[in-house]
């Protein structure tokens, strides 16, 4: 499927696309405003796609400003490369378990990048950001909880259980957030590189999180930070 617009059009689930688990869609050059991910039914107006179905174009399948909805428990949620500036939030409640793959959640690379509402745990990541490596301006996570991510690198690549931060960032917002039991190397819970600026964290809480290194909870090497309202009951 290559170029092309949906317009108008209607169906229960999936109004314009349905794609059952096992398909290994190529969707170049075609966005859609509402994309959903799932195991469970869901009512849907752009496209629809049964996790674990494999799509060669992944998050990129959500227009800039777009939606993707997490549709259900998803416990076969591969790595997916976010290149616009999109929302990723619940349809419904959602959570994504990582524990049986090996690799992280999403690879952001975009501004304007939203996540709230969602769960994420297990992740057994060999690298940098067990759940989210993100290096674009002006993003924001709200009322998430990570869980029990514990990076499977105990040496210096093992940076960020939960959250990798890199780039040019000017403005990273973390709001009503819970981090418990995440392990890394260096910032069990995140991790902040030197070439970001702002980092905010309002009213969230860090506990049980643990490095071998550097940063129980945060490692930080970045320009300013703020905390704000937070609970926090880990040593940074």
């Amino acid at each position: 499927m290559n170029v092309c617009s949906f317009v108008n059009t209607t169906s229960p689930v999936g109004a314009a696309f349905y794609a059952e688990e096992g398909c290994d869609i190529d969707f170049s050059g075609t966005y859609f405003p509402v994309v959903y991910v799932g195991e469970d039914n869901a009512n849907g107006d752009g496209l629809r796609l049964d996790a674990p179905a494999k799509f060669s174009n992944g998050m990129q399948l959500v227009q800039t400003g777009g939606i993707m909805y997490i549709v259900g428990n998803l416990n076969n949620f591969q790595n997916h490369e976010v290149t616009r500036g999109i929302t990723i939030k619940p349809y419904g409640s959602a959570s994504i378990n990582l524990a049986s793959v090996s690799c992280r959640a999403f690879t952001i690379s975009a501004s304007d990048v939203i996540i709230r509402d969602l769960t994420f745990k297990g992740s057994k990541f060999n690298g940098n950001g067990g759940v989210l490596y993100w290096n674009g301006d002006n993003a924001y996570i709200y009322n998430c909880t990570f869980q029990d991510n514990k990076l499977s690198s105990y040496t210096s690549s093992g940076k960020g259980a939960v959250i990798y931060i890199t780039g040019n960032s000017e403005i990273f917002t973390i709001e009503n957030c819970t981090f418990k039991n995440n392990f890394a190397y260096d910032g069990g819970a995140i991790y902040v590189d030197d070439v970001t600026d702002n980092t905010l964290i309002y009213n969230s809480e860090f506990t049980g999180n643990y490095a071998a290194h550097y940063g129980g909870a945060i490692y930080y090497e970045g320009s300013i930070f703020y905390f704000v309202d937070e609970t926090t009951r880990d040593k940074f």
